[in-house]
């Protein structure tokens, strides 16, 4: 299990919580940062690779720390996919 952490600004928590919530991962709340940002953990498989690189692609302008995650994660080329 590897763990990604977001830092989510308190007026995009709910468009967040919807996206990891569609992606079926789980997520814990941690805390709150010093810009009052909410800070989660996000957990994923190795299958959750897909899912994982989206969001952060879409929520790129979130702070997310990699010094988290238990393995590097290469960004996928996901025009690909399609």
């Amino acid at each position: 299990m590897n763990k990604i952490e977001f830092y989510v600004p308190v007026d995009r928590i709910v468009e967040f919580s919807e996206a990891v919530s569609g992606y079926n991962l789980t997520n814990q709340i941690m805390g709150v940062s010093e810009d009052d940002e909410i800070i989660i953990y996000v957990e994923y498989f190795k299958n959750d690779i897909v899912s994982i690189n989206i969001l952060r692609q879409e929520y790129e302008h979130f702070n997310y720390d990699e010094k988290l995650e238990s393995e590097d994660i290469d960004m996928l080329d996901l025009s690909q996919l399609n």
